[in-house]
């Protein structure tokens, strides 16, 4: 398949207008594929609703601008269904299971964003949607394998914030767009970790999401130099008598980084602090200023507890592969051999999406709720 990459250039013109009336919303677009994930085999399409009561009948309708496509006669989508239209029904089908698609379509959907248009058999224009690739559109469905989707099917298709992506790769063709809150453990507390525990000052560079960790040894959590009990399984030692300690994992993110709301939970002892690709993101029982490797942690911890969770900022997490890194410290040279741990919950929790028009809670989260747990303790 090609995916247009184009940037239609848009040209000023003066149309005579007929006088026209507000029009009641009767069939709208619902869910657009307009840039599927490279190699994934997933075609592009879109998705109609019926937001009437009565069934439709589209014989003689058509769909104009960035692609044109002419309903067959005899077509119709029942109230309150679907109807999906794609440029490769079978492959769509191959990808997704999905079979009633129409199709094939002329033209394609823009990656960079255009006006796509739904219009009657008098040329009348019954819904339109002039999507785009960056904000304030949502920016997961431009090639991350998540759909355009909007966020209620009984909303209007003009305000980009009716839209969201889709909570999982692929979109949901033929269905509703499911906007539940869901939770997703990307790491678990007896994940994998690369981890480094040989006392070597690593500098700053290890932090970042490019570093290069594969000579880095690897094992489960909990890792440990402890002899009480600890909140997790102990399953990997770790060399004793070092003021820092490094831990590196990787975790998937396919929703819309603008609209996560990132939440940190922790257990201690004695000191951390957690960078996000590279970004620091939260200091636990640090000093201010410049973090090194001979950096001690503030206060001796004692027996360490969990915390509440904190918000914590998004701005650095990215569509696609994102970067946990943790440093953790002792409180001081006397302390180094001591029994300390630290255990980490990352979450993007789901958040409240307003209606751009009437500024009122719609009643759903977007986003779903996806957490990370990354435990360490030495």
């Amino acid at each position: 398949m090609n995916h247009n990459d184009r940037t239609r250039q848009r040209q000023s013109r003066v149309e005579w207008l007929e006088p026209r009336f507000v029009l009641d919303s009767t069939v709208v677009f619902n869910e657009l594929m307009y840039h599927p994930a490279d190699n994934s085999g997933m075609p592009e399409w879109l998705e109609l609703y019926n937001q009437m009561s009565y069934d439709m009948d589209l014989s003689g309708w058509s769909l104009q601008g960035g692609i044109t496509f002419d309903f067959p006669s005899g077509t119709s989508i029942p109230s309150g269904g679907f109807l999906v239209v794609s440029e490769s029904p079978s492959q769509l089908q191959s990808a997704t299971g999905f079979a009633n698609a129409l199709g094939p379509y002329d033209l394609s959907l823009s990656n960079a964003g255009e006006l796509v248009e739904l219009r009657d058999p008098n040329h009348r224009i019954m819904d339109s949607i002039d999507y785009g690739d960056s904000a304030p559109w949502p920016v997961a469905p431009d090639g991350s394998g998540t759909s355009l989707a909007k966020i209620s099917a009984n909303l209007a298709s003009v305000p980009p914030g009716n839209w969201s992506s889709s909570l999982g790769v692929d979109g949901t063709p033929g269905t509703g767009n499911e906007m539940d809150v869901v939770t997703t453990n990307f790491v678990t507390l007896d994940s994998d970790w690369r981890y480094h525990d040989l006392g070597l000052d690593l500098g700053t560079s290890w932090r970042n999401a490019g570093f290069n960790d594969t000579a880095w040894s690897v094992g489960s959590g909990l890792f440990f130099d402890e002899d009480d009990p600890l909140p997790g399984p102990k399953n990997t030692p770790l060399n004793p008598a070092h003021n820092t300690y490094y831990f590196r994992n990787s975790f998937t993110f396919h929703g819309d980084p603008g609209t996560a709301a990132l939440e940190l939970s922790l257990v201690v002892d004695d000191g951390a602090v957690v960078y996000l690709n590279g970004t620091e993101i939260h200091r636990e029982n640090m000093p201010l200023g410049t973090i090194s490797f001979d950096t001690h942690a503030l206060t001796e911890v004692d027996d360490a507890s969990q915390n509440a969770l904190i918000s914590i900022p998004s701005s650095s997490l990215v569509i696609g592969t994102n970067v946990l890194a943790v440093e953790l410290h002792q409180v001081d040279s006397a302390a180094v051999g001591k029994e300390t741990v630290a255990y980490y919950r990352f979450e993007n929790a789901g958040i409240s999406i307003m209606d751009d028009v009437s500024g009122h809670s719609h009643g759903f989260r977007l986003g779903g709720t996806s957490s990370t747990s990354v435990p360490v303790a030495t």
